[in-house]
């Protein structure tokens, strides 16, 4: 009875083990046909979106080109011509177009390259599979307490996507889900952002930073601003309000009169003013409040922060092509301020960096500005309208005077030409016949010529050429604008102490001028305004001029330079051949100087040789009368006659000359000196001449010293013959 028991157990068992595995094999089965499913595709597509199916190999476009989809032809070039499909259907590698992708473009794409023999190239079928796109996720961020919880909220997306985090740009490897936590000082300056992706496409998010990183503030104020330290409760006269500052009482009052402080330092409903803050009032500010019984109304404490202020940024629009780049210069800016973008003073949520680009066409009405702020203070850009909006016009004439509406095309003497302005002809020539119009209308290149420009002249000219067989050569149409011409503007410098303030003066101006400063020719680029404010003593060199234009006209300014740079020395240069003046007075006066010690050195040492002469030849003339004198006391000579002969003045200074050593600069003795001085006696006729006292003084000298070196010979005197005296 057991084992008959057991027996219907062991086949329901065995019946159940084997249900399990079935459907344990038909739950893999599917699994890996599905697998199989997602795998056999070799590119990926999204709807609604343009790809390109790759041809998998070079191709030159020489060679003739198949595409099938399905076995069915959608593109066949032989030869260099297409037979199936359009040209615009590949590109210039042989890939496949596909735009606004569907779902029935599902499917296998095959190719087939011959070369220009026939020869068939190698090629692949591809199977392409179309998924929907993604969606653009959002990530937000939730304070709890000191962290943060970050959100992806994916929105709805298709099936088979995946999720990753960035923080900062970069993936963050360990968070697999869609919500994370974080600390709040720690992720203060990250941002986070989450990626949503197919195999077809991907998504990421605006990147978000939160503000859970709590600061222990209250309140903030900004430096050098007004500020108003917030009671919080309804001040009546019968209260007693008490201010304290860091618990040092600042501000009391009783319904008797102010105790401590003055009156103004308080608002009507009791809250605490500052002026004027600085950084020294930051800190804790703590109010009391009693009624007139004593009983305590409200007690409140208040931690001030004091942060700087916050600049007025600017922002700048720069056109290029059919678009504008709008740019926002911050300045100096102090730290953790923020910025957000305004159109027409509404926030652009998308725009979060201080430049972006916008169509030109779409906002030649907008406004854009900037603005700054921290938590205590904000400032906002002037808001700015772009002008680059193109308009119709091909060519821009001013009023009062002459242009030319130009042909773009070389002019035959053979050719018909034809000119009209608003559908009117108003030249027409055929071969060298003048139908309508004057020969002086048009120049040799066929361009037609306005004189005095009226504003009724703007319109379309259209102008036509024929050759002398009728056949067309050129039509070409020429929208004209008349504008007013700019005026010559003026440019004045005015003097403010160490600086020169350049104006320009543009006088009467039409509409839509532009200006520009130019110095010394060359455009100013950092000079925006009509008014600036430069260096004397840098740019007295230079020449200034503002140039006014639009797009039919220029004027540019007299050049102007300022005589602003006061030089140092009235009446002289600050430089001389670009040498600084007193490079040039300090050489000169150098060189005087050295001139002046030159000749008092020349002078000192040409008198201390003069005296030195004069010393040497009055030793000389004295060593000289010693010798004579020792000739007539020792040398027996003949005495003198009673009467000597007659003196001769003339003889006797013709002697004395000869006796002087010629080049002798020595001072003449004087007449008397010369009478008394002893005359030689006159040699015999018969006898040797008698050596000169100099020779003679030299002789005693070589004797007395011969090792001394001997100075030269002294002139001797003219030899002449002894006079006979006549009785």
């Amino acid at each position: 009875m057991m084992e008959s028991s057991s027996r219907p157990d062991v086949r329901r068992t065995t019946t159940k083990m084997a249900s399990m595995t079935a459907v344990s094999v038909f739950l893999l089965c599917c699994f890996a046909v599905a697998s199989v499913a997602s795998q056999d595709c070799d590119q990926f597509a999204a709807t609604g979106r343009s790809f390109n199916v790759s041809l998998g190999r070079k191709w030159d476009s020489n060679a003739n080109l198949k595409w099938k989809f399905k076995d069915a032809i959608i593109f066949y070039k032989r030869q260099g011509t297409v037979i199936t499909g359009k040209i615009e259907d590949i590109n210039t590698d042989g890939s496949f177009k596909l735009t606004n992708v569907r779902k029935d473009q599902e499917g296998l794409y095959s190719t087939e390259v011959y070369d220009q023999s026939g020869k068939g190239q190698p090629t692949k079928s591809i199977k392409l599979c179309v998924l929907d796109p993604v969606k653009k996720p959002k990530v937000e961020a939730t304070c709890e307490d000191k962290n943060v919880i970050i959100k992806c909220i994916p929105d709805k997306q298709p099936k088979d996507v995946e999720y990753e985090w960035l923080k900062n740009g970069v993936k963050m490897e360990k968070e697999k889900r869609l919500s994370f936590q974080v600390k709040a000082a720690d992720t203060k300056a990250d941002k986070f952002a989450c990626s949503v992706s197919n195999k077809a496409s991907f998504e990421v998010s605006e990147a978000v930073a939160h503000n859970c990183a709590k600061t222990d503030c209250d309140q903030f104020a900004a430096t050098g601003r007004s500020f108003t330290v917030s009671l919080g409760y309804t001040l009546k006269k019968t209260d007693t309000l008490r201010w304290k500052f860091n618990d040092t009482i600042i501000f009391y009052t009783k319904p008797s009169g102010v105790i401590k402080g003055k009156k103004d330092d308080i608002n009507a409903d009791g809250s605490l003013k500052l002026t004027n803050v600085r950084k020294n009032q930051s800190g804790l500010y703590s109010a009391e409040v009693f009624d007139q019984s004593g009983r305590e109304q409200t007690r409140r404490t208040i931690k001030l922060c004091v942060l700087d202020p916050v600049k007025k940024p600017k922002v700048e629009a720069t056109c290029e092509d059919k678009n504008v780049i709008i740019t926002c210069i911050p300045g100096q800016q102090p730290k953790d301020v923020e910025y957000r973008w305004l159109k027409n003073g509404v926030e652009m949520k998308k725009e979060t960096k201080l430049s972006f680009e916008v169509k030109a066409a779409e906002t030649k009405a907008d406004k854009f500005a900037c603005k700054f702020s921290n938590k205590a203070s904000s400032e906002v850009s002037d808001a700015v309208a772009h002008n680059c909006t193109k308009t119709d016009c091909d060519q821009f004439a001013a009023t009062g005077r002459s242009f030319n509406v130009s042909l773009g095309y070389a002019l035959k003497k053979t050719d018909t030409l034809k000119w009209k302005f608003e559908d009117t002809i108003i030249f027409y020539k055929r071969k060298e016949l003048v139908n309508s119009g004057k020969i002086d209308d048009i120049n040799a290149d066929g361009s037609l010529k306005r004189t005095n420009v009226g504003k009724d002249q703007a319109g379309l000219y259209t102008a036509e050429v024929h050759d002398q067989e009728g056949r067309e050569q050129t039509k070409k149409s020429i929208k004209l604008c008349v504008l007013d011409p700019v005026k010559k503007p003026k440019v004045i410098t005015t003097c403010k102490d160490k600086n020169v303030n350049i104006t320009c003066i543009p006088d009467k101006q039409p509409k839509d001028v532009e200006y520009e400063w130019l110095k010394n020719g060359a455009k100013m680029e950092k000079e925006k305004k009509l008014s600036f404010e430069v260096k004397a003593a840098e740019t007295k060199a230079d020449k200034f001029a503002c140039k006014f234009f639009n797009k039919a006209s220029s004027e540019v300014s007299e050049a102007v330079a300022h005589n602003c740079a006061k030089t140092a020395i009235p009446g002289l240069p600050d430089e001389l051949w670009g040498i600084p003046i007193w490079y040039i007075l300090g050489g000169g006066g150098g060189i005087v100087l050295l001139l002046i010690i030159i000749v008092i050195v020349c002078c000192v040492q040409t008198r201390r040789t003069r005296k030195l002469r004069l010393k040497d030849e009055e030793e000389l003339r004295l060593e000289w009368t010693n010798t004579e004198q020792h000739h007539h006391h020792h040398h027996h000579l003949p005495p003198l006659p009673n009467h000597p002969p007659p003196h001769h003045p003339h003889n006797q200074q013709q002697q004395q000359q000869q006796q002087q050593a010629p080049g002798n600069t020595g001072p003449r003795q004087s007449r008397s000196k010369q009478n008394r001085q002893p005359r030689p006696k006159a040699p015999e006729p018969n006898s040797q001449p008698q050596p000169s006292p100099r020779r003679a003084l030299q002789a005693q000298k070589h004797a007395n010293d011969a090792d001394e070196e001997q100075p030269p010979p002294l002139p001797q005197p003219r030899k002449k013959g002894p006079k006979t005296q006549v009785d």
